[in-house]
Order: structure tokens, then C-alpha cells, then sequence
């Protein structure tokens, strides 16, 4: 039997976390919507069988962000998150369970983090004192402001590392968040055992630096083995050529709106010709013209959905439009909504 390939991996993590949402959208009541919401996403409930790619994380995090808006589920991301296991995530859950130390998860966890959350989120890990830091690095970096995601991160990573090092006394630990309190905070003691800063400079889980060489007591070398090889295959077989159209998304995200650079200055950046970099971006079947027009057009929604207090002609001369109506009818192409009636729609929500 074939293994399956990088795409698919991704594939049937996405449809894990699509399928636990519908389970706790069904625990509050809310099941009835689910199908709507796929709809909403431009999604059938097929897709989520489906192996050949149609999934994408930015679906997953669309839905979070509906709703959070719409629905208000008090502690959507714990929720979710607690469902999370090592087999949520396939060939790459099993070689994460199975390494031996949790020095070598950590190791291994970098090199597998984007399979599980796309350009959206990196992970970091920081050995500093006391403590072994995973730190979560978002692209753009207002998700870092976005608890849903955060809780389900933060969440995921101590439900999986539980299973690596089982027995251990996870009081010990913290979780820093980079936004404030929420409302339903007493929820985070149902769900995190161990202590909760808010309006932290980052998001992370931290855990004492003296677990750094524990040996794992379900580890099993040749399992490890076949695994963690399979995964480089994986990434050698699809993966590398994907990252690049990531690398200038998020190049892209982090620059100031008025300032996106051009693809002479990203090409600089990576290191590489201007013509590689446009013959790469033909090879995974896109353009730097297109990456730009996306990353435009989601710069344009967190602007619109920020305040009032920029017009949407300000907006349009920001976001490097010669006129206002150049912007009206790109925004409108992309979304199906004007600029205004975007904004209006998202006031609405709140």
C-alpha cells in the first residue's frame, strides 16, 4: 500500500480539525449550522474526504473567525483544542509520539509545525532559565490578538506533549497570551492545568527546562525511524517548492501596507535572481502578481475591519491604488462585496 503523500497528510489533519468543530458546534447546540458554514466557506461537506487538496488552513481559520463573530462560543479555541491528539496529525503525529526525549519532539515539532497550520503560524523554541519556551509566531501578527487560534495552539501543544511525556506534573508549566483576559476566563482553569498570564509580548507555553532530557517512555526507535523518514520524504516530494509562495506571503503580510516591496527586493531577500524567483513561482503554478493581489486584498479587509477612522479612498491610496475606484472594483472582484459593504458587514458582526 502506498503511503500517502505530503498533500494528503494535510488533507486529513484539516479534516480532523474541521470534524472537531462540528463536534463541539454540536455540543453547544450549534450543529444545524455546520453545513451553512461550509457552504459560507465555499465548502461541501465532500471536501472533507477528499485528499486531492481542496482544504486549506485559511478555511479552518475563516470558520473560527465566523464563529467567534456570529456565534460568540465561549472558549472556542480550549474546545477545540482539547480534542487534539498526536493521531490528529498522522505520520507526523506518530514520529512526534514516538521520539525520544522531549529535547528531540521539540526538534522535531519545528521542522513539522507549518504541515499542521500553513503561512499562518511558526513555531519557536526558546531555552531561557528556567523554562523551554514554544513560542508561536503569527503571520499576519494581529493573530496574535485572535484567542480562538491561540487557545487552540496553546491546547493542542499540551494535550500532544502529554501524550509524549505522560505522568508528568503539568502545574509546573504556564501559557503566556498576547491578548487580554476574556470574558469567560474561569473556563481556562476547566481546561489548562497550570497557570494563565494575559497581555503577555508573546503567545506560549512554557515548561521547565529540566524536562528537556526526559526520555519518553513510549518511544520506540524503529517506529521513530520508519516515520521521521517517511516525513522527510514527504517534504522532499512536496513541500519545498510550496514554502517559497510562503515565505513572500508572509514577507508580504509583515510589511507596512504602503510599503510592500517589489519583487526585486523580495528576490534580494531570499537570496536569489529575480528570474529564478518568477521561474520558481511558475513552477508551483502562480506568480508573484497573483501572491500580491491576495495579500492586498486581505491587508484591505483587517484595514476595513479595523475603524472608521481611515476612508476608504485613504485605504485605496495606502494600499498603492492610483484610484479609489481601481480599489472598488479589485475588492469587489476578490470578496463579492464593496469596500463599504465589507465594512459595513463586519461592523455589523461585532
Amino acid at each position: 500500500m502506498p503511503h500517502p503523500s505530503l498533500k494528503q497528510e494535510i488533507q486529513r489533519v484539516l479534516r480532523h480539525y474541521f470534524e472537531d468543530l462540528e463536534c463541539v458546534m454540536k455540543d453547544e447546540g450549534l450543529g444545524g449550522i455546520f453545513d451553512p458554514l461550509l457552504d459560507e466557506l465555499g465548502l461541501q461537506r465532500e471536501d472533507l474526504g477528499d485528499a486531492s487538496g481542496r482544504l486549506g488552513f485559511e478555511h479552518y481559520l475563516s470558520a473560527l473567525k465566523i464563529l467567534q463573530d456570529r456565534e460568540h462560543i465561549p472558549g472556542l479555541g480550549l474546545k477545540v483544542g482539547a480534542l487534539k491528539r498526536c493521531g490528529t496529525y498522522g505520520f507526523t503525529g506518530v514520529a512526534f509520539l514516538t521520539q525520544s526525549t522531549f529535547d528531540q519532539v521539540h526538534a522535531f515539532a519545528i521542522t513539522a509545525f507549518e504541515i499542521c497550520y500553513g503561512r499562518f503560524l511558526r513555531l519557536n523554541i526558546l531555552k531561557e532559565g528556567p523554562w523551554i519556551r514554544s513560542r508561536y509566531e503569527l503571520s499576519p501578527p494581529s493573530l496574535a490578538l485572535f484567542a480562538p487560534l491561540i487557545e487552540q495552539t496553546i491546547m493542542t501543544g499540551y494535550r500532544t506533549l502529554s501524550e509524549v511525556l505522560p505522568g508528568k506534573d503539568w502545574s509546573e508549566c504556564r501559557a503566556h497570551f498576547a491578548f487580554p483576559p476574556p470574558e469567560y476566563l474561569p473556563l481556562y482553569a476547566r481546561f489548562i492545568p497550570f497557570p494563565c498570564f494575559f497581555n503577555q509580548p508573546h503567545n506560549e507555553l512554557c515548561c521547565p527546562a529540566s524536562w528537556d532530557a526526559v526520555s519518553s517512555n513510549l518511544a520506540e526507535d524503529h517506529i521513530q525511524a520508519f516515520c521521521t523518514t517517511h516525513f522527510k520524504a514527504m517534504l522532499a516530494e512536496g513541500r519545498e517548492l510550496p514554502r517559497l509562495e510562503h515565505q513572500i506571503r508572509r514577507i508580504l503580510m509583515e510589511a507596512p501596507p504602503e510599503k510592500l516591496p517589489k519583487i526585486n527586493e523580495i528576490a534580494a531577500q531570499l537570496r536569489m535572481p529575480e528570474r529564478t524567483l518568477r521561474a520558481r513561482l511558475a513552477q508551483e503554478d502562480t506568480s508573484f502578481r497573483a501572491i500580491l493581489n491576495e495579500v492586498v486584498i486581505e491587508r484591505a479587509k483587517e484595514m476595513l475591519s479595523a475603524s472608521r477612522e481611515l476612508s476608504i479612498k485613504e485605504i485605496a491610496f495606502r494600499l498603492g491604488f492610483s484610484q479609489p475606484s481601481n480599489f472598488n472594483r479589485a475588492f469587489t472582484k476578490s470578496t463579492g462585496f464593496t469596500p463599504a459593504g465589507y465594512r459595513d458587514g463586519q461592523v455589523d458582526r461585532r
